[in-house]
């Protein structure tokens, strides 16, 4: 069998002390985050850290803006903050920071004032429809211009983006009564791949699943994504428009606002594992894409996952690209390598009070770029 050893699925019983015990965990961690948090902005260490970032770049990285609904039933929560959310995170950092796109602020970086507020950048990406939906009157409503990183290929589809396609069949086939009749039928390697994973005999994450699914070359990729889909009977056109990107007229309403619009490729592939050709076509391709749209030149792009090596890298520079993002954790001082800028991704659950609510003092940490060390948190970010 391909993948993890198999583990046996529990009681329903086992299921939910299972269940409880994950809330026990997660409301202490809540606790502790608050506890760190809240003594490092009563002492001043947060102001203290945050005024160190004068002379620096801080990019946020955001996902999906979904109502509380649908964001509990989106499979990776994760990477969606809710519209209330996102209007408290732009309230602290238009008091905090001066806010803009990416390029005006990498240009702002090199000539900053003495005693000006530290720069910040906010950004979206793979470029969904609820980033014009619920982000943009938001961001208009404080006054705030973000930066856009679309999947070019899928402006104007009914098409998810194969992440979610694969999310929602693996979160099904997960749950479904009929395991027994795909996982013991047939031999074919994608089904392997799956049996291995999210078979009635083996209980594995869902991040795990996706972790691995990022490492398939882009061929057995989508032979697993299109047979998970089958398998869940996920194959209508239907299913993928709750995560559909945006359409030309949506995409060319943020950019006429004053929102920055860049690339996240034609494709979404991991771009440490394309041949030249390919890297050409996903880069150069995309920005030629989102150009004739807009009838306006493209200058940023977003490395899918966060891979890039030096190949991807002068791949990046020959197809005109004057910034690139990673998903690699930290602030961005005058010296950054435009090319590899480093992003803080935000998650909605990590920077919560008990109360549910936005937590400033977390949030204040989490932009300093010091969270990680100081609430002893695993460092996040793209192989690189």
């Amino acid at each position: 069998m391909d993948g993890a050893s198999p583990v046996p699925i529990h009681s329903a019983d086992g299921a939910l002390a299972g269940g409880q015990s994950l809330k026990i965990v997660s409301t202490l961690k809540t606790v502790a985050r608050n506890s760190l948090a809240g003594v490092a902005y009563a002492t001043g260490l947060s102001k203290a850290l945050r005024r160190r970032s004068q002379d620096s770049l801080v990019v946020l990285c955001y996902h999906r803006v979904l109502p509380e609904r649908e964001r509990e039933a989106y499979p990776m929560r994760d990477l969606v903050v809710t519209p209330s959310m996102l209007d408290a995170h732009l309230d602290y950092c238009c008091e905090h920071y001066e806010c803009l796109p990416l390029q005006e602020a990498m240009a702002a970086l090199q000539s900053r004032r003495a005693n000006a507020k530290p720069l910040l950048t906010v950004t979206f990406d793979d470029g969904y429809w609820d980033n014009h939906e619920y982000a943009r009157p938001i961001l208009n409503g404080h006054g705030v211009r973000g930066t856009f990183f679309v999947i070019a290929s899928l402006v104007g589809s009914s098409s998810a983006p194969w992440y979610d396609r694969l999310a929602r069949a693996v979160k099904s086939l997960q749950k479904s009564s009929r395991q027994g009749e795909w996982s013991s039928d047939g031999d074919d390697v994608a089904r392997q791949w799956l049996r291995g994973r999210c078979g009635s005999q083996v209980h594995q994450s869902l991040s795990s699943i996706m972790n691995d699914a990022k490492l398939l070359d882009g061929g057995r990729r989508q032979e697993v994504v299109t047979l998970a889909c089958r398998l869940a009977y996920l194959e209508d056109a239907a299913s993928d428009s709750q995560d559909r990107i945006v359409d030309r007229d949506e995409l060319a309403k943020l950019a006429d606002e004053g929102h920055e619009i860049g690339s996240h490729t034609r494709s979404h592939p991991i771009l440490t594992q394309s041949t030249p050709s390919e890297l050409a076509d996903e880069l150069a391709g995309s920005k030629n894409d989102l150009e004739s749209i807009l009838a306006r030149k493209i200058v940023s792009c977003c490395y899918p996952n966060g891979d890039h090596n030096h190949t991807v890298i002068e791949a990046t520079r020959e197809a005109g690209y004057k910034y690139a993002v990673t998903t690699a954790s930290g602030l961005n001082e005058k010296t950054v390598d435009p090319l590899r800028l480093r992003r803080i991704s935000i998650a909605q659950d990590r920077l919560t009070c008990l109360g549910g609510g936005c937590s400033r003092s977390l949030l204040a940490l989490e932009l300093s770029g010091s969270a990680e060390k100081i609430l002893l948190r695993r460092s996040r970010g793209g192989r690189a």
